[in-house]
């Protein structure tokens, strides 16, 4: 019997360990994509061309809804109920690959239905996969996102107006 406890003992000790050695590696690969979506963001190029593309394709356009994740970003009108799809920033200036990028935006001080207009952009939010640089507009601040501030380690600023958020990891501090 004493041969039995010690057998399972080794065996916790075994499984544990495998566990501790599985999610070591998923750490390494939340880590990796957090400095990725940070050195996205830090790039002043990159910023300008997400910037741009949202500026040609988004604001001001009369659109009232404009949203979409895997490469597939849907545009909607108050005057029709047409969908455009709207052309992607070109990924190998953005680093984000055209089937993991999302965009949305948040309007503020208008109602769902008003169309998207320059002055009522409050945030700009593209996405790699479930990471985001976030470009805020018009003075706006962030404080948090998703529930995550910035002493949580998953939202970072960049400079001014530029953020990054990491959803699984942390942001080295």
């Amino acid at each position: 019997m004493k041969y039995f406890g010690k057998l399972f003992f080794c065996g916790i000790v075994i499984a544990l360990s495998i566990v501790a050695f599985l999610f070591s590696g998923m750490s390494r690969y939340d880590q990796e994509r957090c400095d990725y979506i940070e050195s996205l963001a830090g790039t002043p190029r990159i910023v300008s061309v997400l910037e741009q593309w949202a500026l040609e394709n988004v604001i001001d356009k009369n659109y009232y809804f404009v949203s979409g994740m895997h490469g597939s970003i849907a545009a909607h009108r108050n005057d029709d109920e047409e969908i455009y799809y709207l052309q992607l920033p070109d990924s190998k200036v953005t680093g984000i690959n055209n089937e993991d990028f999302r965009f949305s935006l948040s309007k503020h001080e208008s109602t769902h239905n008003d169309n998207i207009i320059s002055e009522n952009v409050h945030s700009l939010y593209f996405g790699r996969g479930r990471d985001h640089i976030i470009l805020t507009k018009n003075g706006y601040v962030l404080s948090s996102h998703r529930g995550h501030d910035f002493e949580s380690g998953k939202l970072k600023k960049i400079r001014e107006s530029v953020y990054a958020y990491c959803s699984s990891g942390r942001f080295r501090m």
